[in-house]
């Protein structure tokens, strides 16, 4: 039973809250910690709504619904009060800043136990088939998320080809400019993920691939091979800014973007030579633009290299180059 008393500041309440589902969280935990935010008391009610609000997180197909039923315009004579706020449409629409979906192929706490495996195709599936379904919906509101800007997909236990097979993304809403997509994997299919990434093809071109996010600036992608990444960032003509993981080896033959000035590796450093080549891809395709255009690349690491050799070659490499490296 909710109740309206407090025993500690607002500001301070909010604080704890916005930390605690800032968490790098799983489906079941973010579905646990809503559950129990929402039903300790009005006022902790009142904070942890608009933080979730803010950063919208789609942790299941009830979810789903669930949200689009609160943004869906209203009719004059339509009650607008959910949660205890007034005008929750308005707020919703007004708060949303980022979009984040969770397609995790691993059954639910107490579903029974199942065999390890990565789940390869998306048609039928409810998780995934929320994304496109709250995408479209959202793209065709007329106000909504005036300041929604990212637009993540969190995949678990899954193959790579759903997000391009499946078309998960052309309903985007028009101001997103940042995606990222994250791919995560338990350790009970740990092996099956790396013979996953190892042997992954994908041509750039295929039959009726032919949808494009040109408002997409930023594209983030974690735990997907090369060739995958090369596959999503072709779908982005004005990509400014580029952010993998260690599994990355972007493929040569890739187009690299003129307006791509910012490479971004994410959790640890690269071999020197794959630092040079995927630079070199860069800057060969930039060709006479290269004189005109500084580009850079950025680089996060976990550790500086300790070998002196290594260091200063990379060194050198990156005044030659224009190119920043940053130490995480």
């Amino acid at each position: 039973m909710r109740t309206s008393v407090s025993i500690l500041p607002v500001e301070l309440m909010e604080e704890i809250l916005q930390q605690a589902w800032d968490l790098p969280l799983q489906r079941d935990e973010r579905i646990d910690i809503w559950l129990s935010l929402t039903t300790v008391s009005h006022t902790m009610l009142n904070i942890f709504i608009r933080i979730s609000m803010r950063d919208v997180h789609i942790m299941t197909p009830a979810f789903s619904r669930h949200y689009l039923k609160l943004v869906r315009p209203r009719m004059s004579f339509e009650p607008d009060e959910s949660y205890l706020l007034r005008n929750a449409c308005r707020v919703a629409h007004r708060l949303c800043r980022s979009l984040t979906f969770h397609i995790d192929s691993r059954p639910r706490s107490g579903g029974g136990p199942a065999e390890p495996a990565i789940r390869l195709y998306g048609d039928g599936d409810l998780a995934a088939e929320a994304v496109s379904n709250t995408l479209y919906v959202l793209g065709l509101l007329p106000v909504f998320g005036p300041n929604l800007r990212r637009v993540v997909l969190q995949y678990t236990d899954w193959g790579f080809d759903d997000v391009l097979d499946q078309c998960r993304l052309p309903p985007m809403p028009t101001q997103v400019c940042t995606v990222e997509l994250r791919y995560a994997f338990s350790p009970r299919v740990a092996r099956l993920a790396d013979l996953a990434r190892k042997h992954y093809t994908r041509p750039f071109s295929l039959p009726g691939m032919h949808w494009q996010m040109p408002q997409v600036r930023t594209l983030a992608v974690s735990g997907a091979p090369g060739a995958f990444i090369t596959a999503v960032a072709q779908m982005c003509p004005l990509l400014e800014r580029l952010e993998v993981d260690e599994y990355a080896e972007l493929d040569r033959a890739w187009k690299v973007p003129e307006g791509l000035d910012m490479l971004v590796f994410e959790k640890s450093a690269p071999r020197v030579g794959r630092v040079t080549d995927w630079w070199s891809v860069a800057r060969a395709v930039a060709g006479d633009a290269a004189a005109t255009t500084t580009q850079y690349m950025l680089t996060t690491l976990s550790t500086p290299w300790k070998d002196q050799h290594v260091r200063q070659r990379l060194k050198r490499m990156c005044l030659r180059q224009n190119t920043f490296i940053v130490y995480a």
